[in-house]
């Protein structure tokens, strides 16, 4: 399954776009700060980053600065309305990143990862049904901690194997 870092301050469009995305990738949700993305870059290795310009007013453009120089292998797909992703517009030169433009159906935000990923959005959404039919065979596994950050990580390393609670 891959697995999708998704940016963003914690709010509606956030929690819907991963509440939803949820269902067919790993997503692992990370605060806008620098250091702390840098953190998780290194440990979730995502094979996409999604990141939520979406009332973003504060965001810093060493992110992008980040993500165009160290991990210019890693697609991005920003999610915002023009406005909000004016003050990006020279990193959208290349074709590390691309926008969606917001308010977006949830189904269209599926369908641009799918294309930014080259997978077969009917294949995704068949394996995403066939995973949901084998979670009663998993065992189930509850994570404790008191870092939000390390149980988000936890739970995306082991859900493949284990329904897990945290």
């Amino acid at each position: 399954m891959k697995k999708i870092l998704l940016i963003g301050k914690l709010n509606n469009a956030v929690e819907e776009t991963n509440k939803f995305l949820s269902r067919y990738f790993h997503v692992q949700l990370c605060s806008e700060n620098t250091d702390v993305l840098e953190g998780m870059l290194k440990i979730v290795n995502p094979d996409l980053v999604l990141l939520s310009l979406i009332d973003a007013d504060d965001i810093d453009t060493s992110i992008f600065v980040m993500l165009n120089g160290r991990y210019a292998q890693i697609p991005v797909l920003t999610m915002g309305t023009e406005e909000e992703i004016n003050p990006f517009l020279p990193y959208y030169e290349n074709s590390q990143f691309e926008n969606l433009l917001c308010p977006a159906e949830n189904t269209a935000i599926l369908d641009a990862v799918c294309a930014k990923l080259g997978l077969d959005r009917k294949e995704i959404e068949r394996d995403a049904a066939k995973e949901r039919g084998e979670t009663a065979d998993k065992k189930r596994i509850l994570v404790v901690d008191d870092n939000g950050t390390v149980l988000r990580t936890m739970k995306a390393m082991l859900e493949e194997y284990y329904e897990v609670a945290v």
